[in-house]
């Protein structure tokens, strides 16, 4: 019987003109493959001479098994094709990625936070929540801008208009911000909404300004650095010079009566035996050249009167003028009949009772300052007041000082009011007392009462204090010469 193993069967049942191994890779084009090796224990590994070979395929394999005993050499006919070898790898890794996943899942849905466990089980980045904005972190203001500025955002104009009203409000994220004004340095820098650790435009602390406390939150406050102290010094000294023109324009002229009283040079009070002629002669400190851009105390003395400095009262730029300010200072000048003159003292007054707000603006022809002549009279209101204080401690004097008067003409004085610590005496009970060319001087009878060791006023001082009672109808300051505690 012929086997289906035996090549020769094979041969034979192979049509004429065609190999075994054309045969063969017909059938594995079929979808299977054959492979025929003799069984025979006595068939030679090799074969014979004479027998015709034909070529093999490029996959195929005609392994024969070796006599008993002997060592096998090449693959097993048995042995796994790789394709399979494969498809078991591939089921293999199946299996394990199903465990893997399936064991992941248990995990995730035992633990109390699932979406926490599967970021850590993934390796997913933590997610950043967003912050919550407070009450004014998307504002901001500004501060110490000149009206000839130009503020950008973001590349964006933004009229002076809306910088002078409401705070402007911000988008979330990080902003450029562009100042320009000429005389000063431009700035540029960066703002974010919130607020980052990488922000570099300079803010101002909110004690800095007056702010509305009710609505303004965490609004920051920008500072635009267009201050006084940085113009170029060639500025500098032209705007002093239109300040020194204007500050000219408040010197005061008057006449003292024969038998009226004043300071001398030597800081007594002296009775004028003769007419005098009275001057009142403003000045301000001189420039200590304090700023300096780039000193480490650059920043520390940026504000100072030197002797000009801007007046920050508020937050926003001004539409049409530049608000600054300086420390006023005052002082009478006498000129006796026969020409000689005498200047008294300059009394010691607080700073913050000396400042003098006022205007400059700049066109083709320069620099220009506006002042108000009423400065003067507070600062003469604010010596008398000062003085009479000083009075009233030295004789043990309790009770409450009411707003000062100040005439028009400075050189007419500031009338005083003092009203003793009495809840039921009416406002007319009060103590007046003219201050008048550095000099205190009882105006009525209770002043006379309460302060005896002043000079009283002539008549035409006296009429002075009753007109300057009659047209202005005064308010409690609140302030205590005294403390009612040490009342007698």
């Amino acid at each position: 019987m012929t086997s289906v193993n035996d090549p020769q069967s094979r041969a034979a049942s192979t049509p004429p003109g065609d190999t075994l191994a054309s045969a063969i890779q017909r059938e594995e084009a079929d979808g299977f493959e054959i492979e025929v090796g003799d069984l025979r224990e006595d068939a030679a590994l090799t074969p014979t001479e004479g027998d015709e070979q034909p070529a093999p395929a490029d996959d195929v394999r005609l392994p024969a098994l070796p006599v008993h005993g002997a060592p096998l050499r090449g693959r097993s006919p048995f042995a796994a094709r790789p394709h399979a070898r494969r498809r078991r790898a591939l089921a293999g890794a199946s299996v394990a990625l199903a465990i893997t996943l399936t064991l992941a899942i248990l995990i995730v849905m035992s633990a109390p936070n699932p979406g926490a466990a599967l970021g850590t089980l993934l390796r997913l980045p933590t997610p950043t929540a967003t912050p919550v904005l407070q009450l004014g972190d998307d504002q901001v203001v500004v501060a110490r801008g000149v009206y000839w500025g130009r503020l950008t955002i973001d590349g964006r104009v933004v009229a002076t208009s809306a910088l002078s009203t409401q705070p402007l409000q911000l988008a979330r994220g990080a902003h450029t911000i562009g100042y320009q004004a000429q005389f000063f340095p431009t700035l540029r820098c960066r703002l974010s909404v919130p607020a980052a650790r990488d922000d570099t435009c300079p803010l101002l602390a909110q004690s800095a300004i007056d702010t509305p406390s009710s609505t303004f939150g965490q609004t920051r406050i920008l500072d635009l650095q267009a201050t006084v102290n940085r113009l170029p010094a060639a500025q500098s000294q032209r705007l002093l010079a239109a300040f020194a023109v204007a500050l000219a324009g408040l010197t005061r002229t008057g006449a003292i009566a024969q038998g009226e009283q004043y300071v001398t040079a030597s800081g007594q009070v002296a009775t004028a035996t003769a007419p005098l002629t009275a001057t009142l002669i403003p000045s301000v400190a001189a420039s200590r050249h304090l700023y300096h851009a780039g000193q480490p105390n650059a920043t520390q003395v940026e504000d100072a009167c030197d002797p000009l400095c801007d007046f920050q009262g508020s937050f926003g730029v001004d539409l049409q003028s530049w608000p600054l300010a300086t420390y006023l200072y005052t002082a009478w000048r006498y000129m006796l009949p026969n020409g000689q003159t005498i200047t008294a003292p300059r009394p010691a007054l607080p700073l913050g009772q000396r400042i003098l707000p006022f205007f400059a603006w700049w066109d083709a022809a320069g620099w220009h300052v506006s002042l108000s002549p009423l400065i003067e009279g507070d600062v003469e209101c604010a010596l008398g007041q000062q003085q009479l204080a000083q009075l009233a401690v030295q004789t043990n004097v309790s009770g409450v000082a009411l707003e000062p008067l100040p005439a028009a003409d400075v050189t007419q004085g500031c009338l005083l009011l003092y009203q003793p610590p009495s809840a039921t005496q009416p406002l007319s009970a009060a103590a007046q007392v003219l201050y008048r060319y550095g000099v205190l001087l009882a105006a009525n009878t209770v002043a006379r009462q309460l302060f005896p060791s002043v000079g009283a006023t002539d008549a035409a001082e006296t009429a002075t204090a009753r007109r300057l009672a009659a047209e202005l109808q005064p308010t409690p300051s609140g302030v205590s010469l005294t403390p009612v505690a040490n009342a007698s």
